[in-house]
């Protein structure tokens, strides 16, 4: 089972995409077909990772792997996507929990 909100990772960037639920990311289904071989990973709002699979021209399956990222990974990768989104100082950002993380993911991407 799929916790939204979601962030996307994308292949060889620090570049993040915020899908805030399961309503928006089906109403976006065909950009996320289109783009999703440049999808590394999605992560979930518990830090479980997953793959996407076509399952057939409309439709996008969610694979869960056995990976599951913590706070500090989190916090890494959203400190990437902020130097990438021409954030300055994100070396001083701090957050301390899940939930943040993922606001701070949402502000830079709704701001981009």
């Amino acid at each position: 089972m799929t916790n939204w909100p979601v962030i996307i990772k994308y292949k060889e960037s620090d570049e993040l995409s915020f899908v805030k639920d399961e309503s928006h990311w089906l109403k976006d289904i065909k950009e996320h077909i289109h783009d999703y071989q440049n999808y590394q990973l999605v992560i979930d709002s518990c830090g479980a990772t997953y793959s996407l699979q076509l399952i057939n021209l409309g439709s996008l399956g969610f694979i869960k792997s056995d990976i599951t990222y913590s706070l500090s990974q989190l916090i890494n990768l959203v400190k990437g996507y902020a130097v990438f989104a021409n954030y300055c100082c994100a070396s001083k950002i701090v957050l301390k929990n899940k939930t943040q993380v993922l606001e701070l993911v949402q502000y830079i991407y709704d701001n981009e």
